[in-house]
């Protein structure tokens, strides 16, 4: 248990984190996708709402 513990933190300090600026452009990429995504999908369902009212 103990060497698997060991290995663990051997390949965590190999890891390559990201930088703050990195993650601050990942995350508001993800955030303004998510935002466009929801709206399309919003859009989307307006416009079916109003056709299934139509028949």
């Amino acid at each position: 248990m103990f060497k698997f513990i060991e290995e663990v933190i051997a390949s965590m300090k190999k890891v390559t984190w990201p930088t703050l600026e990195q993650n601050r452009r990942d995350t508001s990429t993800v955030v303004w996708c998510s935002i466009l995504f929801a709206a399309y999908l919003g859009v989307l369902d307006f416009i079916f709402q109003q056709l299934v009212k139509l028949l």
